[in-house]
């Protein structure tokens, strides 16, 4: 399997265990974002910036009725 086929499904699951799970808004998630960013490898921005739309498309399917 492709690099590229493998980060279609990474996204589709993370957009599966969001629609499980939820979303968790409090003042923690800045510093959680930072933590799981960290143990990854990766920046809290990019991490943000990856999260920040699919948080947003969840609000909008509940919102609109998706």
């Amino acid at each position: 399997m492709d690099k590229a086929r493998q980060g279609e499904i990474a996204l589709e699951l993370v957009r599966y265990f969001i629609r499980k799970q939820g979303l968790k808004i409090s003042k923690e998630v800045p510093r959680e974002i930072g933590n799981v960013a960290k143990d990854i490898g990766i920046t809290a921005s990019e991490l943000m910036r990856f999260l920040k739309p699919l948080a947003q498309d969840a609000l909008d399917e509940c919102f609109d009725g998706k």
